[in-house]
Order: structure tokens, then C-alpha cells, then sequence
């Protein structure tokens, strides 16, 4: 089962560095989320280039595609690929205090992305509170290789569903962990979202292995959680 580490953007070089050399011995990927919640911090694709080429990590970049039109989305696909980084995650993205600049959809993005990319692997993010028929719509998406799967722990079945659809796809389970150091502002920012504590993240891995490929540990303000939220999964699985 493969490990993501969710790893929230930053503007700073030192910060960075060392909260990846805390991750590196247990996670297979650093994904990071671009402009999250709206609010821009530094570019996802730069850090990514920096954590690959500088860190020696692999890495999922997030692409916002209502900020894009075409031309500047294969731009940084060519970017991507000269840098040998495989995977990317395109999404249309939070809400932003400015206006879209883009109508460009998640499925055009990833339709001209494989048409200009020999070897990058797409993915996209469902949330399973959206009705199946919906969800299964995304999946049969021949452009798009991978899934990030949002409230599974809520909707188990359709998680079932949505393993048997994918076929050879791939499918990763968001846990998102709730600790004392930012439970005070979990609820604010990610609404009903479910949330894990520490001690049920194994068993909850535990419980989706069947119908994932791996997991995409996210804790805000609390990197260490992931640090062993991760040692906690690789022990039992």
C-alpha cells in the first residue's frame, strides 16, 4: 500500500527541507495541493520541481485548471515531463478572492495533457458524497490513470463501487487526522469532513486495503501526525 503525504505549501526553503527529511524514510510521494482553499502561497509545480531536483523525492503536483487556459496548461506539462516527474493531479480548485480565467474542465485538461505527454500519469480527486452515477462518470474517464477519494469512511459501499468500476486504475483513500494541536481549526476550515484521530488511522488503512492502492495522510498545522500516522500504517500493513 502506498503512503502520499500531503504536504501543505510554503514559502519557506528551510521549513520545507526539514519537514520532508521528517517524512522521506516512510512515505512514497509528497503531494501537494495548489493554492488550497483558495489561498495562494507559492506554486505547487515550483515546489515540486524543487523537491524532486534539489530533495531527491518523488512527487504529485496539483494543477488548478480554472487558472489555465490551454496553452499555459501544456507549458507546465512540458515542464513536468523534462523534470521526469510522473504524476499530476488536475482539479478545478477552491474559490479564489479573484474570477476564473478559465472554463477549461478537469476532463479537457487531461485529455490534452496525455495528448502531449508520452509518460505523465493524470489523476483527479472524487468525493463520494456525490451520487454514484456521477462518480463512475469520472472513472470511466479514459484520460485519467489515478483517483484521490474524499469521504470514504462515510460511504464505504460506494468506495466498493468505485474499486470494482476503476478496473486498473488506481485509487487513493484521503485520511485526514485530527489532532490536539489542530483540531481547533479542522472543523472551521474542512466543515463535515471526517476526520481520523491517531489511533484509528492503522485500522481505518486497515479497512480500505482491499479497495486501495494507498492512502493520502493530510494533517494541517500538525506535519508530525503524518510522521506517525505513517509509522502506525507501515507497522500493520
Amino acid at each position: 500500500m502506498e503512503i502520499i503525504a500531503e504536504l501543505k505549501p510554503t514559502k519557506n526553503k528551510y521549513k520545507l527541507s526539514k519537514t520532508v527529511d521528517k517524512l522521506r524514510p516512510y512515505v512514497d510521494f509528497f503531494d501537494i495541493p495548489e493554492s488550497p482553499l483558495g489561498k495562494p502561497i507559492a506554486h505547487s509545480v515550483l515546489l515540486a520541481s524543487y523537491l524532486r531536483e534539489v530533495l531527491g523525492v518523488e512527487v504529485i503536483p496539483h494543477i488548478r485548471v480554472q487558472d489555465l487556459n490551454k496553452t499555459a496548461l501544456l507549458s507546465i506539462i512540458g515542464g513536468l515531463e523534462f523534470l521526469g516527474i510522473e504524476r499530476v493531479v488536475l482539479l478545478r480548485g477552491d474559490p479564489t478572492s479573484g474570477n476564473s480565467s478559465s472554463k477549461l474542465t478537469v476532463e479537457e485538461a487531461a485529455f490534452y495533457t496525455k495528448k502531449n505527454s508520452e509518460f505523465l500519469e493524470t489523476g483527479a480527486i472524487i468525493s463520494l458524497r456525490y451520487p454514484i452515477a456521477d462518480i463512475l462518470k469520472r472513472i470511466s474517464n479514459r484520460y485519467l490513470d489515478f483517483f484521490l477519494v474524499l469521504r470514504a469512511s462515510q460511504y464505504q459501499e460506494k468506495l466498493e463501487v468505485v474499486r470494482q468500476y476503476a478496473d486498473r486504475k488506481r485509487i487513493y483513500v484521503y485520511i485526514i487526522i485530527a489532532t490536539e494541536k489542530n483540531l481547533p481549526f479542522m472543523r472551521e476550515i474542512l466543515g463535515d469532513q471526517p476526520l481520523h484521530t491517531l489511533n484509528e488511522v492503522a485500522a481505518f488503512a486497515e479497512s480500505v486495503k482491499e479497495f486501495a492502492d494507498g492512502v493520502v495522510l493530510s494533517c494541517p498545522f500538525d506535519v508530525d501526525a503524518i510522521v506517525e500516522a505513517s509509522k502506525l500504517i507501515r507497522q500493520q500493513l
